[in-house]
C-alpha cells in the first residue's frame, strides 16, 4: 500500500514538473527577460493618430509584431516633398502625395527597396443637423436612401456653389440660416480633407469626369473664389470637426470631412451617441473622392509595420474604434456592428481625384490669392 502510494505521489510531482517546465516556464522567461522591440518611425496624417495611441493597437504591434511606433504628424503633400531619409515610413491620407514621393524615388520603388500598400479608405463626406438636413430633402437637394442613408448629387452640389450669385440659405428652404448657402471645408492648402473636397469640386467643374492639368487650370479663377468666400478655414480636419460639433448648425451648417471623424467621435463617446445621432446627419456625395491612405515602407522596419497592419484584428479595430474603412482586399467593414444609422454599407460612387500635378499647381494657386 506504501508503495503504491508513494507512486502516485511521484506521478504527481512529475505532472506538476511537467505542467511547470511546458505551461509556466516560458511565461516566467518571457517576464523576467526583457523584451526587444523593433524600433519604427513614421510621418503620419494626424487623423491616424488615435489609431496609433489605442493600447489595443500598442499592445498587438508589440506582441504580435515585436514593433514599438514613433511617429511624427505631417501633412500629406508635405510628406511627398520632406527630407525622409530618417524614417522608416510615410504614411500620407491620399494617393496624391504617393504619386509625387513615388515620381521622386522611380528606381527606390522599381527595385522594390521602397514597397506600399493602402491600408484603410474613408470616404469624403458631408456633414450637417438635422433641421438643416430635413428642410434639404424636401427641396429634392439630399435625398434618403432606401438602405436608410443620405445621397447629395455632386453635381448639383457644385451648381449651387458656383452660381452667381449664390443662393441664399432661405432660398434653398432653410429659413433660420444667415448668408449664403454653403460647404465648410478645412484649408485645401494645409488640410488633407480640405484639398481632397477642392479636388472633387474640380472634377465636377470638367463635366464629372477626372479633370485634367487643362481643366484644372480653366477652371482655377472658379476654384479660386469659392476658397477667397470661405473667409477663415481651419487647419485641420479634426479642428474642423470638432469646431463643428461645438458650435453647432449657426456657426458650421454644412462641412465637408472623412466619414472615419463621426464613427470615432461616436465610439468614444458612447454616453452621447444617441444625442448625436438625433442631432448630427452624414451625407454621401454622389460621386465622391477616396481619402486612401497607403504606407509607403523606406526600410526594412517599416516593411514589418506595413505586414502588421494587415492584421485582421488591427484591421478590425480600425473600423469599429475609428472609423476607418479597410482598403485590403478580403476584409469587408459590416455598419450593423457599429450600431450607427445613417452609414453606408458600400461607397460605390467615386471618382478618382486630378492627377498630382493638377492638384499641386490648384493648391499654388490659392495660395497665391
Amino acid at each position: 500500500m506504501n508503495n503504491r502510494l508513494a507512486f502516485v505521489r511521484s506521478l504527481i510531482v512529475l505532472a506538476f514538473a511537467v505542467f511547470v517546465l511546458v505551461v509556466l516556464l516560458p511565461t516566467i522567461i518571457e517576464q523576467v527577460t526583457p523584451r526587444t522591440l523593433t524600433p519604427v518611425t513614421c510621418f503620419i496624417g494626424s487623423e491616424k493618430d488615435d489609431f496609433l495611441k489605442n493600447p489595443e493597437v500598442v499592445r498587438l504591434l508589440a506582441d504580435r509584431y515585436s514593433l514599438e511606433v514613433s511617429y511624427s504628424r505631417v501633412g500629406s503633400i508635405e510628406q511627398a516633398f520632406i527630407d525622409s531619409s530618417q524614417v522608416d515610413c510615410l504614411w500620407p491620407s491620399n494617393t496624391s502625395a504617393l504619386e509625387i514621393y513615388r515620381s521622386q524615388h522611380q528606381q527606390d520603388f522599381d527595385s522594390g527597396r521602397i514597397s506600399y500598400e493602402t491600408i484603410f479608405n474613408s470616404p469624403i463626406v458631408l456633414f450637417s443637423w438635422t433641421p438643416l438636413v430635413q428642410a434639404l430633402v424636401d427641396q429634392g437637394l439630399f435625398v434618403v436612401q432606401p438602405e436608410g442613408y443620405t445621397t447629395v448629387d455632386t453635381t448639383r452640389l457644385i451648381e449651387l456653389l458656383t452660381r452667381t450669385p449664390k443662393p441664399t440659405w432661405a432660398e434653398v428652404g432653410v429659413d433660420d440660416l444667415f448668408g449664403s448657402f454653403n460647404v465648410i471645408t478645412s484649408d485645401p492648402t494645409r488640410s488633407n480633407s480640405g484639398n481632397m473636397f477642392y479636388g472633387l469640386f474640380a472634377n465636377m467643374l470638367a463635366g464629372g469626369q477626372v479633370a485634367s492639368l487643362e481643366a484644372v487650370r480653366e477652371n482655377l479663377p472658379a476654384l479660386r473664389q469659392y476658397y477667397e468666400n470661405q473667409g477663415y478655414m481651419e487647419e485641420s480636419s479634426g479642428i474642423l470637426f470638432e469646431r463643428f460639433i461645438n458650435t453647432g448648425m449657426g456657426a458650421h451648417p454644412i462641412i465637408a470631412n472623412y466619414e472615419s471623424l463621426l464613427i470615432e467621435f461616436v465610439v468614444q463617446h458612447r454616453e452621447q451617441m444617441d444625442t448625436v445621432l438625433s442631432q448630427i446627419h452624414v451625407i454621401y456625395p454622389t460621386p465622391t473622392v477616396w481619402s486612401s491612405h497607403p504606407l509607403i515602407a523606406r526600410t526594412d522596419a517599416g516593411k514589418k509595420f506595413l505586414e502588421a497592419l494587415r492584421d485582421e484584428r488591427l484591421q478590425q479595430i480600425a473600423w469599429e474604434q475609428h472609423g476607418f474603412r479597410s482598403g485590403l482586399l478580403g476584409i469587408e467593414n459590416d455598419p450593423s456592428i457599429l450600431s450607427l444609422t445613417g452609414i453606408a454599407a458600400e461607397i460605390t460612387s467615386v471618382i478618382p481625384l486630378p492627377r498630382a500635378e493638377g492638384i499641386i499647381e490648384m493648391l499654388d494657386y490659392l495660395r497665391q490669392s
